[in-house]
Formats: C-alpha cells, structure tokens, sequence
C-alpha cells in the first residue's frame, strides 16, 4: 500500500475481474459459510509504538486490531486479523467486511502474509467512508478473507472504547450512534510554538480535560540497576518517571519523560523551558527540559519531553504522592494535564527500589516547615542586602523589609541555585525586582530590574 499526493492507492496486481465489477457482485464473497466465534478478551484501547488501536479476541482463535492513523494527508483505519487457522495467503486479497445490518464496506486496499505459524490479513479504509461510526453502530460483522467468509463476530463493547481511539489519534470525539461534535477534523497539528508563545503546543489537551491512566503505574528495574516507573494515558502520552541516587544528601535526581505520537519533537533534543504545575496551585520550573523525538523504528516517531529535578529540593516526588493532578508545560502553553490516581504507590515503590527511602506524611509535614523556615530567614538577608544598596540610590526609595517572594531561575551544573530573582518594592508600593548572581552558596552581584546591564557587588 502506498500513499502519494494525499490519494491511496496500491502498486500489487489487480485481477480484471476485480476491475469489471463491484466486489461485493462476487459470488465468491459467499462462498464459504460463517462460523459464530464470541469474545474471549472484550474490546480494550491500547497504544504501542504510536500506534492507537482497539484489540479484541475470539475464541476460534482470531485476533483482531482495529487501528486509526495519518498516513501522508491522509486519515486511516485499518484492520488487521491474525489466525493461524486460515488457509495461506500472499499478496493482495479480495476482502471486506459485512456489518450486522447488511452494509457491505469495500476496503481501499487488502493484503495477507504468513507470520510466523499465523495468518495476517489487514485491509485499509480511509477514514471518510465512516467505518469506526458504523461499525460502533452495529452488533457484529463478517470478514471474507482466505476464500471464504469468517465471522460472525461480535462488537460488543467496541462502541464504547472508540473514544479513547479517537482522542489518541486527534480526531473529533463521535459517539455510539456515529454523531460528532464537530462536523470536520481539525488541521493536523503543527510543531510546538516557541516558548514566548501563549497558543498550546501540538497534542495538547484542549481546554480542561484530564488523561486518565490506563491501568498500573509499572515499576522496572534495568540491567544498570537505574528504577523507572511507567503509566500509558487514554490521550495516547507515555509518562515514564527514572530515579537515580546522588552520592551527596538532598540531591537524589528524577526525570520525567513524557512521549505521544501526535507531538512534533524537535530533534536533535532541544533545550526548553519546562515546568509542572499540581492540582494545589504548585509549580516547579524543571532543572533541565529537553525535547526532540524518539525513533520507534518503522518510520513510527513520537515528540517527547524530558524534565529533570533534584528530589529533595523541588519536593515533586512529595507533589506526586500529594495532589489529584499535575500539568506539562513549556513556557505559558500547556502540553497535557494528567490524572496522578496511583502515582502515590508508585513513587513510594521508586524511591524504594532506588534507595532514596520514603518520605511519612509527618516528614513531608516537618520538610515543608523546614522549608518555610529557610525561605524566610532567605527573605530576611534579601531584605539587608537590598537596604544597603538602596543608600546609593539617586532616585528612587526602597520600601525597607519589603522583600516578599523570590524564585530560583537558574542553577549551576552541580545543581545549586545560581540567580535568584527577588521581589520587592520601593517608592512606596511599586513593584521591582533584582536578579541576584550566587557564587559559592553566597550573593555575589546584583542586576536590578531598571539597570540590568550592571551586575552591582554585594557588600
């Protein structure tokens, strides 16, 4: 099957007979009676290698993938069924389905081919012929495949999967009875904008929807010895979590790497300003973002993320245990927004297997207090070395212990706050700030926001 210009079309033989008449005239479509198989594995949504697919099993032995995809320009299903049972095939096939109601759909195009001690047939519809609607519609449907006609078998509970389908591959949402909110499908999606754009980047969930997991947070440990734990969504993103221990206390590593086919990565990897935000107004700007795209092979790609953070300082393992949801993000736009339901057992498990121990609710409780702590002696010596500067200044006029919020922007390779922003006020209530250069765990210099070409010392 090949796809030039946006136009589906074959470069395999095809038999005369078949460009004489209507395939569905053949006889031959009834050529062999069907054979009732029922569900042995009901229908289920599944995401492997980019692909978005619904999978069911038949007690006669038949395996079933129902899989929607942009091919070139254009939108596809195909469908693939794996028998070891039926007779050989090679090639281009006479092939189609019959639906419960008597439809008989004609595929674009069909093939078998020998796997192994199986049997794989697979025919392709463009997506405009509505096969995903009819046969959500319908309660059954017989193939004819290998000289002679299978089936029937069920569609019970496929109309109910086809959602997590079709927001997996980017398409409206329909419903059982085929209806969509939207008459077209969007435009394909486009690479991600850049950081100072406030449009959402290509995958994006719209507006406030949440991917649900779909299934267990997985715990793996490789050869290495490095942990990971891994949850596909239903929008199709992968979220892996890798933990890896630090010699030095407080500075234990996690990385988070986020992949979905329908993202367009940059590659090679790129640096990006990443950051999550939690469900509790919370946000953590990562200590590293990257993004570009993963190879699958077989010309499958997806566009991935990957934001690093240092434990114990950013607390986003305690955030993952904590809070109902967290969101990506590059920049102001968002990339998805994500369910946590069970990430709390799965980070206890990760930082277990990678040896950071765990953190008790009265831990995390005596951490943030800590931490409250810190923050505000920090303020405090802000404040002093804010009011010292102040009495070279010609015009404007500090408002003395003003200091109220600071951030860290950057850090050094070692994973140490290298500016610190400071926000403060002056001239009796107008808000300004000052980038504050460490050196060594101490203030070094001073860029306040109206001079930033002077770095001033501190005393």
């Amino acid at each position: 099957m090949a796809i030039d210009g946006g136009k589906m079309s074959t470069k395999l033989h095809v038999p005369a007979r078949l460009l004489a008449a209507p395939f569905f005239a053949s006889l031959a479509f009834y050529s062999a009676p069907a054979l009732a198989a029922s569900l042995t594995q009901p229908w289920q949504f599944i995401s492997v290698e980019g692909d978005c697919s619904l999978m069911a099993k038949y007690s006669d032995g038949t395996g079933m993938f129902v899989t929607a995809k942009r091919i070139g320009t254009q939108d596809v299903v195909t469908m693939r069924m794996v028998n070891a049972a039926w007779p050989r095939v090679e090639g281009q096939q006479a092939g189609g389905l019959t639906l419960s109601s008597g439809e008989k759909l004609t595929p674009a195009v069909s093939t078998g081919t020998r796997t192994g001690s199986d049997i794989l047939y697979a025919s392709a519809y463009l997506r405009d012929s509505g096969i995903i609607e009819k046969l959500s519609a319908s309660s059954s449907m017989n193939i004819y495949i290998a000289g002679g006609q299978r089936g029937p078998f069920p569609l019970a509970n496929f109309a109910s999967q086809v959602p997590a389908l079709q927001r997996c591959v980017g398409w409206p949402v329909t419903g059982a009875a085929g209806s969509s909110a939207q008459a077209t499908r969007p435009a394909p999606t486009t690479a991600p904008p850049p950081v100072q754009s406030p449009a959402p980047v290509a995958g994006a969930v719209a507006g406030n929807s949440i991917a649900q997991p779909r299934g267990e947070w997985e715990l793996k440990r490789n050869s290495s010895g490095q942990c990971d734990v891994t949850v596909s969504y239903d929008d199709g993103t992968v979220i892996s979590i890798f933990a890896r221990r630090s010699d030095e206390p407080g500075k234990n590593f996690l990385f988070f790497f986020a992949a979905n086919a329908r993202w367009r990565g940059a590659s090679p990897e790129t640096e990006f300003n990443g950051s999550m935000a939690f469900s509790n107004n919370v946000s953590r700007d990562a200590l590293a973002g990257l993004k570009g795209t993963v190879d699958l092979g077989s010309g499958t790609s997806w566009g991935s993320y990957k934001f690093g953070y240092i434990d114990e300082k950013s607390d986003v393992a305690a955030l993952f245990s904590s809070q109902s949801w967290m969101q990506l993000r590059e920049g102001s736009a968002a990339i998805g927004k994500y369910s946590l339901k069970g990430s709390s057992a799965a980070m206890t498990k990760l930082r277990g297997c990678a040896g950071f121990g765990t953190q008790t609710t009265a831990q995390v409780e005596t951490t943030t207090q800590k931490s409250k702590l810190a923050k505000q002696k920090l303020i405090e010596i802000f404040d002093h070395i804010i009011l010292a500067d102040s009495r070279t200044w010609m015009f404007n006029r500090y408002d003395p212990g003003s200091v109220y919020d600071f951030q860290i922007t950057q850090y050094d390779a070692r994973g140490d706050p290298a500016t610190i922003r400071v926000f403060y006020t002056y001239n009796r209530g107008m808000k300004g700030y000052v980038d504050v250069s460490m050196l060594h765990g101490e203030p070094s210099c001073m860029r306040f926001h109206d001079n930033g070409f002077v770095c001033k010392p501190v005393y």
